[in-house]
């Protein structure tokens, strides 16, 4: 918008200027009393700049109008790299649809399991450790996870928010390996392995579903 202002007053400042070496013509107006020709004609091109600028600001304005501005921002989590999510322009009736397609695929696929890694551990009478780690529950996350994925990838989303949804995808991806790896420590039993894994893949779950959650956030404040 500034650069096709700027276009607009250098334009009609070369205009007036051609005119203003050309012959004198009968219709123009004498120089007001006490004021120079030279005067006169840096007044008049002043208000024409004025007007011109005042003429530009009035179109130019509308450019961009109902749009808002989705992402831009990063997320941070213990113990895993910060993720940057691109900024998009769209209309509120874009980020809406969106919202109305994507809103039913986190709710389903994205969960915090904190509570599906806290293992029921027994000591038997012959002093042996059994260990009950939820394996199907783990395991049914991890598949939700990857059916997440796939939901969204096949989603038809707008075309100004699919940054937005390649992102999403992205963090599925990249989420997936850490429920895999506690969902295979959970089916072999062993309490020491479980543990590790869950150690190791836990900070990586908790920043997907916290990027996943933050997404969603600023896609319901930028919606109508």
């Amino acid at each position: 918008m500034y650069l096709r202002k700027s276009l607009f007053i250098v334009s009609a400042m070369l205009v007036f200027t051609l005119a203003a070496c050309g012959e004198t013509t009968e219709q123009e107006e004498a120089p007001e009393e006490g004021q120079t020709s030279a005067e006169q004609s840096m007044a008049e091109e002043s208000a024409m700049m004025e007007e011109t600028t005042m003429a530009t600001e009035e179109t130019g304005g509308t450019v961009g109008a109902g749009e808002v501005t989705v992402g831009g921002f990063t997320v941070e989590s213990p113990g895993v790299p910060a993720r940057d999510i691109p900024e998009v322009a769209a209309s509120q009736a874009a980020v809406d649809e969106y919202l109305g397609q994507v809103r039913p695929v986190i709710d389903e696929t994205a969960s915090d399991i904190s509570g599906l890694v806290d293992p029921e551990v027994e000591l038997g009478d012959d002093g042996s450790i059994s260990i009950d780690p939820n394996f199907s529950s783990l395991d049914e996350a991890r598949q939700s996870v990857e059916d997440g994925a796939t939901e969204l990838q096949e989603l038809d989303a707008p075309e100004e928010l699919q940054p937005i949804n390649d992102r999403l995808v992205e963090a599925y991806e990249e989420a997936l390996p850490a429920y895999q790896n506690i969902a295979e420590a959970a089916e072999g039993g062993d309490v020491e392995g479980f543990a590790t894994a869950t150690q190791e893949s836990l900070p990586q779950i908790q920043a997907f579903n916290t990027e996943v959650n933050a997404i969603i956030e600023d896609l319901e404040q930028a919606g109508g």
